[in-house]
């Protein structure tokens, strides 16, 4: 009977409505009644069924509702501030799964959802109850039901500039056991929780970074994001620092340390393409990157990098300076802090002596000075990465190979002589130190610029002791001393009479240039006849007297003598010209002479005129051959560049000898005239290239660094 009478109640009101209108600011809420309930859904029921209904009416709508059947309720819009986030909490839905932190909504049902104000599309969409993946950006309002939605505010993510945010997600699926970092999803930078979660992000430290001078809308529940201004509170050993974005000044060059990768017995890591230098992290494994220090380098300027992934150790390309000489506390960050000035020890007797070497550390060769000298920056502790600004890498270098090179071999010389002697041969030491630091640098692919030995300092006991050697110590040293002396002379002796040579030549080449052989010959027999022994007394009063009274015999040869002569010294072009004493000096020895001696052969074998030099592509060819060096990968290119290197070192020398103008243009082309007409380079020095042992020598020069 009470349903019956039910029904008559809505037979009689069911004409009767109820004009209603949304407020301006407010959302409509509709409750209704039915005898039919959302056994699903009981709270809010996207159907139409008895209870509150879970689509809203939205500002401005008009309509009619039916009393007793229907009731509106207002409600405020759903405002997030500007700097805030909005975070949805669902009241009905479907129950999560074990270990779901966060609901989850399809594409599809995202955009039928709109922002959650469609509330019948989310629960028949299968939407999840309790806490969302998707956050309502600030600044707008929203027709949220407030009876199927809670909405708190969260503050919005911001980075600051010059700066990067590190990502860590606290849900998610696990990371596999043999992968140090979480599998990479495309999300929006972490703005878009639905699309991480249902794309298989996982748990923990993500590859991806924030970039620095923005604001995010991202989901504090399901992603903890480092930055600049909460880093102090993470903990982890994570620094402000850790999150600057790495610099590389001018003059400088990167050197890269990965911390995850495929491990290898290889030195450095190869390069491996695709991964924009270091900024995409799982590009560079995925392409089968190695761990640890990388052969590929970041040049001058600024790089987002991810600290979990790589460290960067800066080092110096530009040309550095390094002292021996008494070090003070502010001293500390030099790179030559652990070179004190140099003091030997010959026959119980201290000599000091200061010491400057220049050197520039090619971009090429810093990966392995870092690998070989980088310590715990290798390995850093925590795995955490950055910009490490330190120079321990390049002093330690420094330390243990050039100040090991200069203390062992100045050790080895003060052993190998007397006091006295060592005092005496500066040259020698300097010149055989140099040699050895440069032969060490070069091992390591270090360019050598200078090596600069200061005098030899004897302290005061030393010179004391000097002092007071016995005069027998002295008469002997007085009488080697004239031995030397004497030996000198003769050398002197040697010298001048070669020049005497050399200029009575010059005197017959200007004779036959000037007069023609025939005359030349004549008037240099009349000088040499006036020195032959004549007869105070001529019989016969004419010519024929003089003629018979002349020894035949000499006449005859020193007729012949100077044709001979005349026709040696008759050589065209300017090699007629007499070769003076050089104007500097090539050390055989040196890589330097061969490079000059290759790209003058032709002009020495040949003085007369001839075509252009050889190239340097040539010029290294050639000493390659000579050498029996095979042109593998990169040999010929290493040849190269040393021809360059040396030809510089030529260039230097001609100008600092002047034997061109200051201003007047030097090419390569006019070398080889210049160092023939200076007697730099003479036909003598062609013997070098059928000598065994100079070959030997300069092959064992040339094979460093290759």
């Amino acid at each position: 009977m009470l349903i019956v009478r039910l029904l008559m109640v809505v037979v009689v009101f069911g004409g009767l409505k109820i004009r209603y209108q949304v407020p301006e600011g407010k959302v409509g809420i509709v409750w209704r009644w039915s005898l039919r309930t959302d056994s699903e859904f009981p709270s809010v029921t996207p159907r139409g069924l008895h209870g509150w209904q879970a689509d809203t009416i939205t500002e401005g709508r008009r309509g009619w509702h039916m009393p007793g059947v229907h009731k509106v309720h207002y409600v405020p819009w759903t405002v997030v501030p500007p700097d805030q986030v909005g975070l949805v909490t669902a009241k009905e839905g479907r129950r999560r799964g074990r270990g779901q932190v966060v609901g989850v909504l399809s594409d599809q049902a995202r955009d039928a959802v709109d922002d959650f104000q469609n509330g019948a599309d989310f629960l028949l969409g299968g939407g999840y109850q309790g806490l969302q993946a998707s956050v309502l950006p600030g600044g707008q309002h929203y027709a949220i039901n407030p009876r199927l939605f809670d909405v708190t505010f969260a503050p919005r993510t911001e980075v600051p500039q010059g700066s990067i945010g590190l990502v860590v997600a606290k849900a998610g699926q696990i990371p596999s056991h043999d992968r140090p970092f979480c599998r990479p999803v495309a999300c929006e930078n972490f703005q878009d929780g639905d699309a991480f979660l249902a794309g298989g992000g996982e748990q923990g430290r993500q590859l991806a970074l924030l970039p620095g001078g923005a604001v995010y809308d991202i989901n504090p529940v399901l992603f903890d994001v480092i930055t600049r201004n909460n880093v102090d509170a993470q903990g982890g050993g994570l620094t402000s620092a850790h999150l600057d974005l790495v610099d590389i000044p001018a003059d400088h060059v990167g050197v890269v340390i990965t911390l995850a990768g495929k491990i290898s017995g290889e030195p450095l890591g190869p390069v491996v393409p695709g991964h924009s230098q270091f900024r995409e992290p799982a590009a560079f494994l995925a392409a089968g990157g190695h761990l640890g220090v990388q052969q590929e380098t970041l040049g001058e300027g600024v790089y987002q990098l991810n600290p979990w992934f790589v460290s960067v150790v800066t080092v110096p390309t530009r040309m550095i300076t390094l002292e021996w000489s008494v070090k003070t506390p502010s001293d500390a960050d030099n790179y030559d802090v652990e070179l004190d000035r140099l003091t030997v020890t010959v026959q119980g007797f201290a000599v000091e002596m200061d010491l400057t070497q220049t050197l520039k550390i090619p971009r090429e060769a810093a990966p392995r000075l870092v690998k070989e000298f980088g310590g715990k920056l290798i390995s850093p502790a925590g795995g955490l990465g950055g910009l490490v600004k330190d120079r321990k890498p390049v002093q330690r270098f420094v330390e243990r190979v050039l100040g090991a090179t200069v203390t062992s071999y100045l050790s080895r010389a003060a052993s190998e002589t007397t006091i006295g002697e060592f005092l005496s041969r500066h040259r020698e030491v300097s010149s055989n130190l140099t040699d050895e630091v440069r032969k060490a640098l070069r091992r390591q692919g270090v360019e050598p610029i200078d090596t600069s030995l200061g005098l030899f300092q004897p302290d005061a006991e030393l010179k004391e002791e000097l002092q007071k050697e016995g005069k027998g110590q002295l008469e002997l040293g007085r009488s080697s001393q004239t031995k030397d002396l004497a030996t000198k002379q003769d050398e002197i002796h040697s010298i001048t009479n070669n020049r005497v040579k050399r200029e009575l030549a010059n005197s017959l080449e200007v004779l036959i240039e000037q007069l023609g052989r025939d005359n030349a010959v004549v008037i240099q027999m009349i000088e040499a006849m006036s020195n032959l022994p004549m007869p105070s007394t001529i019989m016969g009063g004419d010519v024929s007297g003089l003629v018979q009274a002349l020894p035949s015999a000499q006449v005859a040869k020193l007729i012949d003598g100077l044709r001979e002569q005349a026709d040696k010294r008759a050589l065209p072009g300017a090699h007629a010209k007499a070769l003076g004493a050089p104007k500097f000096v090539l050390n055989p020895d040196t890589k330097e002479f061969a490079v000059a001696l290759v790209l003058c052969e032709a002009r020495l074998r040949d003085p007369g005129p001839t075509g252009p030099p050889p190239s340097n592509q040539q010029i290294a060819d050639t000493i390659m051959e000579l050498l029996n060096f095979s042109p593998g990968p990169g040999v010929r290119d290493h040849f190269i560049r040393e021809v360059d290197l040396q030809l510089t070192a030529v260039r230097t020398r001609i100008r600092r000898a002047r034997l061109v103008p200051a201003t007047q243009q030097l090419k390569t082309a006019a070398f080889p005239g210049l160092l023939l007409d200076n007697a730099v380079l003479g036909p003598h020095h062609l013997a070098y290239l059928q000598d065994r042992d100079w070959l030997d020598y300069q092959a064992a020069e040339w094979r460093e660094g290759v």
